[in-house]
């Protein structure tokens, strides 16, 4: 039933909602660095995931009849190395309870974003010439909230990007600390930090304070300064 996943380019598994991997192709033993692919069959996916969180949330979707699309997660491969993936995830066999996972790892950079905003106004060119002027003044609003979406997409992705290095030179700090550093290290004010992770001010004060002491430092300032001098490609 699984000989399909065999033919793909791309890092792909099936495996169970606890884990439990059924079979792999040859991308993802390769993307791994697992030695062999009955290595790689003989752990649970579940341990391979930095945030075990992110598995239950993904069962959550499909046990409401969706199928999970570029979600960010962080895995740990068999050279004690971690790096950032983004996963699509779909139900395979209801019975069974069986998924089929495929990842592929994201360069940071901004194109992805230029390419879709410059598709998105594309298509705006061609609808705007039909549109009276109500219409037209609709229309740039949605625009302008896409480009507000695709925005805050492409700042995610950094965030991810910056965290799962920033986990490699402080292993101390905990999912929601790395986050945070990053956003810190991007130059984001405590209000659009707040606004992205959708917590309150005093969380994010309780954090910080935390943050500053398991790595050492004063204030968020000297934290600041710190990630900036740790080696993290932005």
């Amino acid at each position: 039933m699984t000989d399909f996943i065999h033919s793909l380019m791309l890092p792909t598994c099936v495996c169970t909602f606890d884990g439990e991997l059924i079979d792999a192709n040859q991308a993802m033993v390769a993307d791994s660095k697992a030695c062999s692919k009955f290595q790689l069959l003989n752990h649970n996916f579940i341990d391979l995931m930095v945030d075990k969180t992110k598995q239950h949330s993904i069962v959550d979707v499909l046990l409401s009849g969706n199928s999970v699309h570029d979600q960010h997660i962080l895995l740990k491969f068999f050279d004690n190395t971690v790096d950032a993936r983004i996963t699509n995830v779909t139900l395979l066999s209801a019975p069974k309870k069986w998924m089929l996972m495929q990842y592929y790892k994201h360069e940071l950079g901004h194109q992805p974003f230029i390419e879709k905003y410059e598709l998105l106004l594309q298509e705006v060119h061609k609808i705007k010439p039909y549109l009276n002027k109500y219409g037209q003044t609709e229309l740039i609003r949605i625009c302008d909230q896409h480009k507000q979406h695709l925005a805050e997409g492409r700042h995610k992705t950094c965030v991810e990007y910056i965290a799962h290095q920033l986990l490699n030179k402080y292993p101390c700090l905990s999912p929601s600390d790395l986050h945070i550093c990053a956003f810190i290290s991007l130059g984001f004010s405590s209000h659009e930090i707040v606004h992205f992770l959708g917590c309150t001010l005093n969380n994010l004060r309780v954090h910080l304070h935390r943050i500053c002491k398991k790595i050492k430092v004063s204030s968020r300032e000297e934290l600041y300064v710190r990630l900036q001098h740790a080696g993290i490609a932005t």
